[in-house]
């Protein structure tokens, strides 16, 4: 801890250093790595900014591939989208690793002719290939740094190993119209550091990427973050951004967040919004359709602040969070009614696709919370901005087209009509009925062809000690069966593994079948409860009118072992209560409370559809909150519940082939109860004590 003389960028560079370095990676050529300690040589630093996102320079990908001679897509030539880099990296857990990036943009893509200088941006985004756990640093949302004191961080050999260090420095200018930032020569920059993260020590936040040092005078360059605006894919990346630092900060688990460091960073005195505060309010900022153009977001923080905002230098706000960081230091100093005034009027625009009912509430229920915080009157303005949107929704109400809550034509869903996104009721599936015991923990199994009518052909079974052992000896048989059914071509049956709840866990899309490709890549798979365990009457009937609207569409996901990030027991009348298109989503583990209490009660009251998830399959950055994005995002762009298991075997096939933006469903399981597809009644499997 420092000590009270401390000075307070030292005390900022204590508190922020580790978590800094834990988001710093070193970039390499692909082939090279941490196999020995400083194998490899070192092309430069870079850092994550949204998980799986690093930013780096885009000299530090060209000069890196020269080196190596060529292209890293094999080829000659010069660096571009498409090249394969090195990334040596820290794990959540604090172990190192090595993976592979893929080179998602950069500019330029060569120096200069004149004098062999990168000119601006000299940046470039690096998509990791792999589903890691990893830290992010907080990318600054002012449009222009403050000249004042820093720290740099970055990959060195200095003392013959290598690692990536830290050194404080000031900013003492910017260059090229605003596009760099000068150092200052109170350390060396060395030759590794270029694309490693500059710091703003009093506000904790990094407003620059390390581009190059000066031989002669000393200091260096950095490139500031607005530059970041360039690349295409920004608003995804910042938003991705924004949606992790929420994430992280409303995390039950025992773990700082970014915000939790700026906030200890914070001298003392009266500040404007807390840490926290914008970071909720930006994440949820982050979930709202982009602006249309950058001079949407123009006009509202013109309106905010009540002037216009003048700066030759600032690029142009292309994300809502750009806008949002246009309000610091408004005329009259009310930095905190500035913000808010201006969260709310975008929160109160007529979306192009509106927002999530819950999203809404959750960020007009945090705006009125800190506006009612700060005065009355700002509080009774942001209550009339509501009131206003109401009235307008209300007036517009009779004429809604397909549904949409909020006057705009609603999005609709994709086709179901294409023959892979089906099952017929009618086509057979193949079944594996499956128990544990509950004494000695071995399991009991029959794979059996299921037709119509909850007529079953049992084909094989037996007995197994312990999971491993169960998919050992079921996999020949699986295949010998898959053999007599399938249709041939891509016309494979549907996989069907009635278990009770608690063994939702068991891994069965991620088993290899043949060709090392997971079963849950070359068909669909979904979970059934078994026949054998006793529902009421009434809950048959609900599932079977429950099944009719699903089948309808649309879809919507609830959570349900879960609020907000926390774990919960629901009771059966909450359930009971729900619309009938609601599909149940659990993100914690099934074996255990309260989600297996829930998975129970989701049968006893006539669900025949719920998300399940093994949680240990996926990477533990920003808790359950990508999950359930990720599966109410695909819940709403079903036409129905029929083509889930289609849709799901799609998400599995994309993790397969390592798509990023398919990682949040590592470990997600669909409960799939067709009342028309019914299992047969029989006697339960040994082990059913």
């Amino acid at each position: 801890m420092a000590s009270e003389r401390t000075t307070e960028p030292a005390r900022a560079f204590e508190i922020l250093e580790s978590s800094v370095l834990s988001a710093c990676v070193r970039i390499h050529d692909r082939r090279s790595g941490y196999a020995q300690a400083g194998t490899g040589e070192t092309w430069g630093s870079g850092f994550f900014v949204a998980p799986g996102w690093v930013l780096t320079c885009a000299h530090v990908i060209g000069e890196g591939e020269r080196a190596v001679g060529g292209s890293a897509r094999g080829g000659e030539g010069v660096a571009g989208v498409g090249s394969e880099v090195g990334i040596s990296f820290t794990d959540d857990n604090g172990a190192a690793g090595v993976t592979t990036g893929l080179v998602e943009w950069l500019l330029p893509a060569e120096p200069a002719e004149r004098r062999g200088a990168w000119q601006a941006p000299d940046l470039a985004l690096v998509r990791v290939r792999d589903a890691v756990s990893h830290a992010c640093l907080w990318l600054s949302d002012r449009p222009r740094p403050r000249f004042q004191e820093v720290a740099y961080f970055g990959c060195t050999d200095e003392f013959g190993e290598q690692e990536i260090t830290g050194r404080r420095t000031t900013l003492l200018g910017d260059a090229a119209r605003g596009a760099f930032v000068r150092l200052g020569a109170a350390d060396e920059i060395e030759p590794g550091m270029s694309g490693g993260p500059v710091v703003d020590l009093r506000r904790g936040e990094v407003v620059g990427v390390v581009k190059a040092r000066r031989n002669a005078a000393g200091g260096g360059l950095a490139v500031t973050v607005t530059q970041l605006r360039a690349a295409p894919c920004y608003q995804e990346v910042v938003r991705a951004h924004d949606r992790y630092h929420l994430d992280r900060h409303l995390d039950t688990q025992n773990r700082a967040s970014w915000a939790d460091h700026q906030q200890a960073c914070l001298p003392p005195g009266r500040h404007g919004l807390a840490p926290g505060d914008r970071a909720a309010l930006l994440g949820m900022l982050a979930e709202l359709p982009p602006p249309d153009g950058a001079d949407v977001a123009k006009q509202l923080v013109d309106r905010s602040r009540g002037e216009e905002f003048g700066s030759g230098l600032c690029p142009a706000p292309l994300a809502w969070r750009d806008g949002f960081g246009m309000l610091y230091d408004p005329p009259g100093g009310d930095e905190t009614a500035t913000m808010l005034r201006y969260v709310s009027a975008v929160a109160a625009l007529d979306h192009v696709r509106p927002p999530a009912p819950d999203l809404e509430e959750r960020l007009w229920d945090k705006v009125l919370d800190l506006a009612g915080r700060h005065s009355r009157t700002l509080k009774s303005d942001v209550a009339g901005r509501y009131a206003e949107l109401q009235q307008r929704r209300a007036e517009s109400r009779p004429a809604l087209m397909n549904g949409s809550p909020h006057g705009a034509p609603a999005d609709r869903p994709e086709p179901a009509g294409t023959a892979a996104a089906d099952v017929e009721a009618s086509a057979p599936t193949v079944l594996v009925e499956a128990w544990q015991d509950i004494w000695t923990g071995s399991y009991s199994w029959q794979i059996s062809v299921l037709r119509a009518g909850g007529r079953a052909e049992p084909r094989h079974d037996g007995s197994a000690a312990t999971e491993q052992e169960l998919w050992d000896a079921m996999r020949d048989p699986l295949l010998q069966t898959f053999r007599s059914v399938d249709a041939g071509g891509d016309r494979r049956v549907r996989l069907e593994v009635a278990v009770p709840p608690e063994l939702f866990v068991l891994p069965v899309d991620a088993w290899e079948l043949s060709e090392g490709i997971p079963v849950g890549v070359q068909r669909q798979v979904v979970f059934r409860y078994p026949s054998s365990l006793p529902v009421a009457h009434r809950a048959l009937q609900r599932s079977t009118a429950r099944w009719n609207r699903l089948r309808e569409g649309p879809l919507e996901g609830r959570p349900a072992d879960c609020a907000g990030g926390r774990p919960r027991t629901v009771d059966h009348d909450w359930l009971d209560r729900l619309a009938e298109h609601t599909v149940p989503v659990h993100c914690r583990s099934a074996d255990a409370q309260p989600t297996l209490g829930t998975l129970h009660a989701v049968r006893e009251t006539g669900y025949p559809v719920a998300v399940c998830r093994r949680p240990d399959a996926a990477p533990a950055a920003g808790g359950c909150a990508d999950f359930h994005r990720g599966a109410q995002r695909e819940l709403e762009r079903a036409s129905g519940a029929a083509q889930l298991p289609a849709r799901l075997q799609e998400l599995r096939g994309r993790v397969f082939s390592k798509e990023p933006d398919a990682y949040w469903s590592l470990g997600v399981g669909l409960v799939f109860d067709d009342p028309g597809h019914p299992l047969p009644v029989g006697a339960p499997l040994n082990g059913d004590l």
